[in-house]
């Protein structure tokens, strides 16, 4: 009989063939931060998740693997990311353009 614990509930294994993949975050201001992850679901829960955590906003935030945009509709290993692998991420920035001035 399995060992009983959390209020007599049996602890829940976690199945196998899902395995779980650590990708590390780095910020615009330096930090990096390491989340692991479930290989085989899109990398978009990730991704809201850390910006959730860092206090941002998902439609705010770029998310770049070896200089490329990643495509949050693909898992990681859709995206061919291995374990320890990173990802940039930067605020996006609209705007620009040019002025005239005249003297």
């Amino acid at each position: 009989m399995a060992e009983s614990t959390n209020n007599g509930k049996t602890p829940v294994e976690a199945p196998s063939g899902h395995p779980k993949i650590k990708l590390q975050f780095n910020s615009q201001d330096g930090t990096q931060t390491t989340y692991a992850n479930a290989a085989s679901k899109k990398i978009k829960y990730l991704l809201m998740e850390y910006c959730k955590r860092k206090n941002l906003q998902y439609g705010t935030v770029v998310f770049l693997h070896n200089g490329q945009r990643v495509a949050t509709n693909l898992t990681p290993l859709e995206l061919g990311m291995d374990d320890g692998d990173e990802i940039d991420d930067m605020l996006h920035h609209t705007g620009g353009g040019s002025i005239s001035v005249k003297m």
